[in-house]
């Protein structure tokens, strides 16, 4: 999810200026700008995960159906709420440099508490709700169970490796899981349209 989110750090700062004099001059409006560069980035958003798998894919081992589709589908809805995070921490802050110190930020912040370095379920109350807010959480989950226990067996226990070495995944149904990273993803767009809709840096001076 780092790749995905870091291609968007600039989504927006880049495009101040240009963007600024247009609306200005009343060329396009804010949704027709923003419709347009979310649907602009849908066929880099496919194809960068796909290249991936195609090179990846026959050294893992798994079947081509239905894994592959699976792995596919999953890596881009994941993929799709890092880039909605970026976008959204762009339209919030509008700088660059101070954007990428953001996400790098908000990112370990979702790693860390996502159940991915520690139990979050070990740790006290007061703490382990934290899971919750993570999408690491979600997404480890629905990795977990589409792509891993399905062709787990005995020999290689990824249950037990998963969680019982200090792993916490989302322990809701895959069809939850989803639900989740996609209410996470409009969110995250949701907050950047209303960022750039009241945002005082692309009115024109």
């Amino acid at each position: 999810s780092w790749g995905p989110a870091f291609q968007q750090l600039g989504h927006f700062p880049r495009e101040r200026d240009v963007l600024a004099k247009e609306l200005a001059s009343e060329v396009y409006s804010v949704e027709a700008f923003f419709l347009s560069k979310q649907i602009a980035e849908l066929p880099i958003s496919c194809l960068m995960p796909l290249a991936f798998y195609v090179i990846v894919w026959p050294f893992v081992g798994f079947p081509i159906v239905p894994a592959f589709f699976v792995a596919y589908g999953c890596t881009l809805l994941v993929s799709w709420v890092a880039s909605s995070l970026a976008v959204c921490l762009s339209a919030l802050i509008f700088d660059t440099d101070r954007t990428m110190t953001v996400t790098i930020i908000v990112l370990v912040y979702q790693m860390c508490c996502g159940g991915f370095f520690v139990d979050m379920t070990g740790q006290p109350a007061a703490v382990s709700w934290v899971r919750y807010t993570s999408y690491w959480y979600y997404a480890c989950g629905l990795f977990l169970k589409l792509l891993a226990l399905p062709y787990d067996d005995a020999a290689k226990d990824v249950r037990h490796e998963a969680l019982g070495h200090g792993h916490s995944f989302s322990t809701f149904s895959a069809g939850v899981d989803c639900a989740v990273l996609f209410g996470f993803g409009l969110t995250f767009r949701a907050i950047a349209y209303v960022a750039l809709k009241v945002s005082p840096k692309i009115r024109f001076a």
